[in-house]
């Protein structure tokens, strides 16, 4: 008889009978809900035996799996105050739900972006395209990642726009 109690490795059936010159298919599974490592140990005891059978259990939890696309942008050069509008796709590619957050940045030009999507569940297979858009009231060339967080994972995505705000230029014509 196996008794056997865990949150992340369920084993069924939990008991049973087994004669001689049989066989007994116990079928393990798997649940993390994080990617970690884990380790379990089950016993199984035997009628009319004193000593119990050990059975080792490990797995490792493979979190979310998200790509980002584009995942760098070049913007160019950017007059003061105009709107610029760029499409971003995100994509789970892994074989679970994919909870995705987009963290604080807190840097002059980061405070210019403003994200249409911050945060969202993606289900297997899912794809989301939003607009990112930009306009700034400050001068000057900037680099921004932002980083969205995984829930279940300490992977990132990351996402980096670079460009250059520029003052309005003026031409005059001699005539």
């Amino acid at each position: 008889m196996l008794l056997y109690e865990d949150d992340i490795f369920q084993i069924e059936p939990i008991s049973g009978e087994i004669w001689p010159s049989s066989e007994i298919t116990i079928t393990i599974t798997f649940k993390p809900t994080q990617a970690l490592f884990y380790k379990s140990l089950a016993f199984c005891n035997i009628s009319c035996c004193e000593s119990r059978l050990a059975l080792a259990l490990e797995g490792e939890g493979k979190g979310p799996k998200a790509i980002i696309s584009p995942n760098w942008k070049d913007i160019g050069d950017v007059y003061i105050d105009e709107l610029i509008k760029e499409n971003v796709t995100i994509e789970n590619g892994g074989q679970i739900d994919c909870h995705f957050k987009l963290m604080q940045s807190d840097t002059p030009f980061s405070k210019m972006f403003d994200f249409k999507v911050i945060e969202k569940i993606l289900k297997v297979d899912e794809r989301l395209s939003f607009d990112v858009e930009f306009r700034s009231n400050i001068l000057g060339e900037f680099s921004e990642t932002f980083k969205w967080e995984l829930k279940g994972t300490k992977d990132l995505l990351n996402l980096t726009f670079k460009g250059h705000v520029i003052p309005p230029t003026f031409e005059f014509d001699k005539d």
